[in-house]
């Protein structure tokens, strides 16, 4: 199941006149100015001015703290757009863009003063472990540079490992697999029930195929809030329309290594369950109601 990200906060400081922005700015004048881009770090931290309380040179991140972006222009710059983008794995997370001309305006002049942008990325629970961070900075729409960064576990949490798998036609309270077995009716959904050490921000996912092609619907990931030992999981699925007959396969990953492939064989049902539904006698005056999951149909009279 996927986490959501915050929305960025975004701020600009000019020699301690502090501007806020929640969203995107204005566009900026058609005739921005260059700028100059003195040096963009990733930080633990920011000052008030925007600089970077705790630069990290490895830009290594734990899965519970906030992602800090400072980037220094060179001078007062009085127009043009500053953004910047975050994405994990190509997959594009959030982005806020700083109006220069909003920040500068009434500036006269300057000398030997910089501009300082302010970014902050957070998360509504915790970031999963990846080396395959980014942020992309802009200027005017732009791309200036890329600057990698990984969110990785804090010391002495939990070593994660997937202990055991096993496909079953459920999965219980105590999520123990319920009717362990790799033979599956074209109706039935499939169950992954694992057993597993996972450390804070550490994630799973299903990836599911019928006939070689992955069901991108089927794709789904968790991550750990926190350190847990010996806990249970459970990924699920059936595809719209039910299963194709034939060898399907799910695949796992933990942590973008991949934990195995397990292969489980569609069958047509013994009957045709619909049909006979279609053909059960209903009594005088039956009306059919919609059903809890655990039922097929139903009728009150």
């Amino acid at each position: 199941m996927s986490r959501r990200y915050s929305t960025f906060i975004s701020t600009l400081v000019v020699l301690g006149t502090i501007l806020s922005f929640a969203g995107a700015a204005q566009a900026a004048p058609p005739s921005a100015e260059p700028i100059q881009i003195e040096e963009v770090t990733l930080a633990h931290g920011l000052t008030e001015e925007m600089a970077p309380v705790d630069p990290d040179p490895t830009a290594t991140f734990q899965p519970d703290e906030t992602v800090y972006l400072s980037v220094q222009v060179k001078g007062r710059p009085k127009s043009g757009v500053l953004g910047a983008k975050f994405y994990w794995d190509g997959s594009f997370i959030a982005d806020a863009t700083i109006d220069m001309a909003d920040a500068n305006s009434g500036v006269l002049f300057s000398f030997g003063q910089d501009t300082y942008a302010g970014y902050q990325l957070t998360h509504d629970d915790v970031f999963p472990v990846s080396e395959k961070y980014y942020t992309e900075v802009y200027y005017e729409g732009e791309l200036l540079d890329t600057y990698p960064f990984r969110v990785a576990a804090p010391p002495g949490s939990v070593a994660s490992q997937v202990k055991s798998v096993t496909l079953a036609r459920g999965a219980d309270a105590d999520y123990l697999p319920v009717g362990p077995t790799d033979t599956f009716t074209t109706d039935e959904k499939v169950f992954a029930v694992i057993a597993a050490d996972l450390g804070i921000g550490s994630w799973m996912r299903s990836t599911w195929y019928m006939d070689g092609q992955i069901d991108g619907d089927g794709s789904v990931r968790f991550t750990a809030p926190s350190d847990a030992l010996d806990t249970g999981l459970y990924f699920s699925f059936i595809p719209e329309g039910g299963w194709a007959v034939g060898d399907q396969s799910l695949v796992l990953t933990l942590n973008e290594q991949e934990v195995g492939t397990y292969t489980f064989a569609i069958v047509e049902p013994l009957f045709d369950k619909p049909a006979f539904l279609n053909a059960f006698p209903l009594p005088d005056g039956a009306e059919i109601v919609e059903t809890a999951d655990d039922y097929d149909a139903g009728f009150t009279s």
